[in-house]
């Protein structure tokens, strides 16, 4: 062998020797990392490394769900947490409000949602002849903690406006019997004010109610209330003219006896 063909050889077995060490080196690191991969990992996203139908993707997936637990303290993630998701939104869904209309359009309340609306955090609303109104500005008034008409907060107290017995026996009084007509007065009066407030809002009827039916219908009860409580009111109003013309006239006359 001539002195070429033995550096040749040297060559060749150097190179081979390097590529063995690097692949053996190669090798080696990589294994460590699966190894570092898999040792945190749970045992039920373990990849099976022998396998020879693991790839990448595979080794990936199980990175990511070990990034996913680690993330948020949970084992649900992808589409699991896209469910849950789901799942919640429907859940507050079926917690928002019905928005079930009346023929005139007119939203019905039912008498539970009424009643959760008792603070400025949730609204203020209160109803009165079945006709529910937003009185949140009126907080100082109707607030929950010291409004001095708090009792008025997520209900219908109709008969209170009047006679001032603001118990769930007062309110639970049936307007329709009474006989006195100056007790309607009071109460559509104050419907009245509601229903021409400026900053109060309507916000709907209150259904299944004395005054309105579960479809939002005005019931007989009320249309008899309203018209003896106007027909009373138109009377009275009269009256208060009569009696205001009657002072009118009296001080005119004492006016022209005093100057003539």
């Amino acid at each position: 062998m001539n002195l070429s063909h033995y550096s040749s050889a040297l060559l060749v077995a150097f190179t081979l020797s390097y590529s063995s060490s690097s692949i053996s080196l190669l090798s080696s690191s990589l294994a460590a990392v699966v190894v570092g991969i898999f040792a945190f990992t749970p045992v039920a996203s373990v990849v099976n490394a022998d396998d020879p139908d693991v790839d990448v993707e595979d080794l990936a997936a199980a990175a990511a769900a070990q990034q996913c637990q680690e993330s948020d303290g949970s084992t649900t993630c992808g589409a699991e947490k896209l469910d849950e998701s789901s799942s919640t939104g429907q859940s507050q869904q079926q917690d928002q409000p019905n928005t079930k209309k009346n023929p005139d359009g007119q939203t019905i309340i039912s008498h539970s949602e009424l009643a959760s609306h008792i603070t400025i955090e949730n609204r203020i609303w209160l109803s009165i002849l079945g006709k529910v109104y937003d009185v949140t500005e009126g907080d100082a008034f109707y607030g929950f903690t010291n409004g001095s008409y708090k009792f008025y907060a997520g209900r219908d107290a109709s008969p209170c406006f009047s006679t001032g017995n603001n118990t769930p026996e007062g309110a639970d009084e049936k307007i329709e019997e009474w006989t006195e007509n100056s007790k309607l007065i009071g109460v559509y009066e104050w419907a009245i004010f509601y229903e021409n407030h400026e900053v109060y809002k309507f916000m709907g009827v209150l259904g299944d109610s004395r005054y309105y039916d579960a479809n939002g219908i005005e019931t007989s009860v009320r249309r008899d209330i309203v018209s003896r409580a106007s027909a009373a009111k138109e009377v009275a109003d009269a009256e208060r003219e009569k009696r205001k013309k009657e002072r009118m006239d009296a001080k005119m006359e004492r006016r022209k006896k005093l100057y003539g």
